[in-house]
């Protein structure tokens, strides 16, 4: 069967030289086909219908054009192929991938008639921040390798680029992935675009996404207006997807970062460079342009929400919390109550009513006690008075028991970090220090005093607090009589 530019040239040869026998030569064909394709022109020149061979995947297309328009020209015929398997096909896969390439050819050219059209988006000067998380690998903490995750943003009209690294993509390293990045920039712009996971969205009414209350409350805070992208339409975030995309290819080593202060160190210096660099659109840096965008951004606030100042953690009835396998003390007045901890490669920040800072322990299972924490800080006096016991019989030396009770005298009750907390500071104490010891969990000190919660005279109290009452009680005069 000839096709239908053939056909042309068969009719237009023989009205031509008038042969058939010579349109055959020319074209390398028998004469009684040009004959046949003349006469079925006939007098009006029409082309003959093309008779379209049967396909053995003919019975399947419906199927296939469905897979197609759900994955968006994006499946692949080995996946389609088991498929099809399955629903009876017994063709080749050559067969298959033939029928799969005209039906993605024929979904694409619909696509570009009437389908979605991409123009270039220009945002106004502070109008705009995309925000996106990426995947770094693996990095080292003290529960052992944790995913490590990188939470960037892009300002829409300066490209200006920033990015904070954290252990999690739960909502408090959202929120304090945003706050970061939101004092590198140095304002809040008016708008700030996130994708759609769980802790953005927490689910769909109507269509319209409903958005996480802390989400909320941390946009109250900064006075900005969250929106999200709709399911699986990441063209709508081009620029701070290309980010993510050059931050993996530009920065993230190959073997990975040692520790997550490293990366945050590396990230720092990587945006500094990236943004002093002339943009391809702009043609300016991005550091230039941001100048002129900070003019019109809305003012940072003092300080830092809540939500945005560490995971939350309750303090159990041992007056301690756990984070990352291990457990810290705390003041024992918040037994019951939530605080918020921020953990670095060195330390454990501690906010609540009382703040401070504790060093974070490098091995999992283990219990970092504060002694003051566990007599009850509450009461300088009595945890001076232990202090002095412990110095008298011979655990410390003279110097650390001075020290020890200057250190008493100061209202201890404040402070969750004193000078000598350290498990192995050799400066203030060391590992002797009266104050403070880095305990394996489950093991108990070989001092008294930090076996138990309560000193001597506090164990007496109740019993002294008895008899008291008892000496007050009078004998009804009912029963005398």
């Amino acid at each position: 069967m000839k096709s239908g530019r053939e056909q042309v040239e068969i009719i237009a040869l023989y009205e031509e030289l008038g042969s058939y026998r010579a349109v055959a030569s020319i074209l390398g064909c028998d004469h009684k086909t040009v004959k046949r394709y003349v006469e079925q022109a006939g007098a009006r020149g029409q082309l003959a219908p093309v008779r379209q061979r049967a396909r053995i995947t003919d019975g399947f297309a419906d199927l296939i054009r469905e897979r197609v328009e759900m994955t968006r020209a994006k499946i692949t015929s080995k996946s389609l192929h088991r498929t099809l398997r399955a629903a009876g096909y017994e063709g080749s896969a050559r067969s298959l991938r033939r029928a799969l390439a005209a039906e993605r050819n024929a979904y694409r050219a619909r696509m570009a008639a009437e389908g979605r059209v991409f123009r270039p988006w220009v945002s106004a000067p502070g109008e705009w921040l995309l925000c996106d998380w990426g995947s770094a690998g693996e990095v080292a903490t003290a529960a052992g390798p944790r995913p490590l995750s990188f939470f960037c943003s892009v300002l829409g009209y300066s490209r200006q680029r920033q990015i904070t690294f954290g252990a999690c993509e739960r909502f408090p390293a959202l929120a304090i992935g945003l706050a970061s990045n939101l004092e590198q920039i140095g304002g809040v712009p008016q708008k700030v675009l996130f994708d759609n996971p769980r802790t953005v969205c927490v689910g769909e009414v109507a269509g319209a996404h409903v958005l996480n209350p802390d989400l909320v409350r941390l946009a109250a805070h900064y006075r900005f207006s969250p929106r999200t992208t709709e399911y699986y339409d990441p063209e709508s975030k081009g620029k701070v997807e290309a980010t993510v995309r050059f931050a993996k290819t530009d920065l993230i080593p190959a073997e990975g970062f040692g520790s997550l202060d490293e990366a945050n160190e590396a990230g720092v210096e990587w945006c500094r460079r990236v943004n002093s660099e002339v943009h391809s659109e702009t043609k300016r840096s991005p550091a230039e342009l941001a100048g002129r965008e900070r003019e019109v951004l809305r003012a940072l606030p003092p300080e830092r929400p809540p939500l945005a100042c560490g995971e939350q953690r309750k303090v159990d009835k041992l007056a301690t919390i756990r984070f990352a396998s291990a457990r810290y003390s705390v003041p024992h007045r918040l037994v019951g109550r939530s605080v918020e901890a921020l953990a670095t490669d060195r330390e454990l920040i501690v906010k609540g009513r009382l703040r401070g800072k504790q060093p974070k322990l490098t091995a999992r299972q283990e219990a970092y006690l504060v002694l003051l924490h566990r007599t009850g800080g509450h009461d300088h006096r009595r945890a001076r008075r232990v202090l002095q016991r412990r110095a008298l019989d011979g655990l410390s030396g003279a110097g650390s028991s001075q020290a020890g009770g200057d250190r008493a005298r100061r209202r201890p009750d404040g402070l969750l970090h004193l000078s000598c907390a350290g498990p192995a500071n050799s400066e203030s104490g060391g590992p002797g220090c009266p104050e403070s010891r880095a305990l394996p969990s489950g093991t108990s000190s070989s001092c008294p005093s930090a076996r138990r919660s309560r000193s001597p005279v506090a164990s007496r109290r109740p019993f002294l607090r008895r008899r008291r009452l008892r000496s007050r009680k009078r004998p009804c005069p009912l029963r005398r009589r």
